[in-house]
């Protein structure tokens, strides 16, 4: 496989165009939100636009994977791979993710961060890999990624109509907690 090497100056537009995106989902619905908005924004032509995306779907799908990128890479150096780490890490970096958030859950699209997420969890299983050595069976290792996911995500919503005043370490704390207080081993 060849390895075709990034124009640089096209990936500045598209890190403009998706910040731009960003911007302007602060304060107006996703849906009424077009190109011309956009392009203008990051101070760009419709062309340039055009040359790197077909639609404004195409920008919040990149903007969504240099998110999940992101959040891979703040686990990268990490050792400490406890479950309460993870969901001080968690916390951590989502509410450094905030604006992003809000703008999402304004337009009734943070189900689609979710969608993105799911697809970059055999990424995260890469990573953890070495970690998750209790799974002797990779099928339910897969299945309790997404279970893990899914409530992690969850709470993640609860803490943003929240408001999300919570800190990670508060936030932390209490999932901790809760699964003290649950005891979910009983369930099974």
């Amino acid at each position: 496989m060849a390895f075709k090497k990034k124009n640089p100056m096209a990936e500045k537009s598209k890190k403009w165009l998706t910040d731009a995106l960003l911007e302007i989902m602060k304060n107006k619905p996703y849906n009424k939100i077009t190109i011309k908005e956009i392009s203008d924004k990051a101070l760009l032509s419709r062309r340039t636009f055009y040359r790197n995306f077909n639609s404004k779907d195409e920008v919040l799908s990149l903007k969504m994977e240099y998110i999940c990128r992101e959040y891979i890479s703040y686990f990268s150096g990490e050792q400490n791979l406890s479950y309460k780490n993870i969901i001080h890490i968690y916390f951590k970096f989502w509410k450094d993710h905030l604006d992003f958030l809000l703008a999402l859950d304004k337009s009734d699209l943070l189900y689609l961060m979710l969608q993105k997420f799911n697809e970059y969890l055999p990424i995260i299983y890469n990573h953890f890999k070495g970690h998750l050595h209790l799974f002797k069976n990779r099928e339910h290792l897969e299945y309790a990624l997404y279970f893990s996911s899914g409530g992690l995500w969850n709470v993640l919503l609860k803490w943003i109509k929240e408001g999300a005043k919570k800190s990670p370490e508060e936030m932390e704390s209490i999932l901790r907690e809760a699964l003290k207080n649950a005891n979910l081993t009983t369930i099974v």
